[in-house]
């Protein structure tokens, strides 16, 4: 079947391409403004490892915390890290997969455990 002919698509033809235009301007200038954020914290960040690379050292990461700065060391901060985050590794997933499982095969199905899904 052939269809008709109303003469609506010429009143839609300006608008869709100064539509298209107008996304093709914004596309651009948001690109840019997005590139200006990150070119700045690239720059950022160079000059932040370029200032503190001379104060690394093994040492650094291998010493305990002290009273004196040029002997400090991170090794009982990052141990202690390990700790928490295998610790709420080993928690956390086994209870939302659990969760997961429970909401999806045994739960009624009713507004609370679809607000709980969401």
């Amino acid at each position: 079947m052939i269809a008709k002919n109303t003469g609506r698509e010429s009143e839609f033809d300006p608008r869709l391409q100064f539509r298209k235009r107008m996304g093709t301007i914004i596309f651009f200038v948001l690109l840019a403004a997005v590139m200006v954020g990150i070119v700045g914290l690239g720059i950022l960040l160079v000059q932040v490892v370029i200032q503190g690379a001379p104060w690394l050292s093994w040492h650094f990461v291998n010493d305990f915390p002290s009273r004196h700065p040029e002997q400090a060391g991170l090794r009982s901060a990052l141990f202690g890290t390990i700790w928490i985050m295998g610790l709420t590794a080993l928690i956390a997933v086994p209870i939302g997969v659990g969760a997961a499982v429970y909401l999806e095969e045994y739960a009624p199905k009713n507004k609370l455990t679809t607000i709980i899904e969401i």
